[in-house]
């Protein structure tokens, strides 16, 4: 019986160490990806305020509507 009890409270202990591990990874994953999103939200910002005052070529304005629609729909 002490086997079985053991065996089940380390299957335990090793599942809330993987839990633990599992938050860790995803927690750094989304601060990765907000810091990725901002860093590209102020690449854009220029492009966007160029093309708001019709400065830019029709050809980069599809672009840049094509990936500001990209980026909002992956979200």
């Amino acid at each position: 019986m002490t086997k079985e009890r053991k065996a089940r409270w380390l299957a335990r202990q090793s599942q809330e160490s993987l839990d633990r591990i599992h938050a860790v990874d995803a927690a750094a994953y989304r601060r990765r990806i907000e810091a990725e999103t901002q860093a590209r939200e102020k690449e854009m910002q220029p492009l966007i305020v160029a093309a708001s005052k019709d400065i830019l070529p029709i050809k980069l304005k599809l672009k840049l509507a094509v990936e500001i629609f990209t980026n909002t729909s992956d979200v």
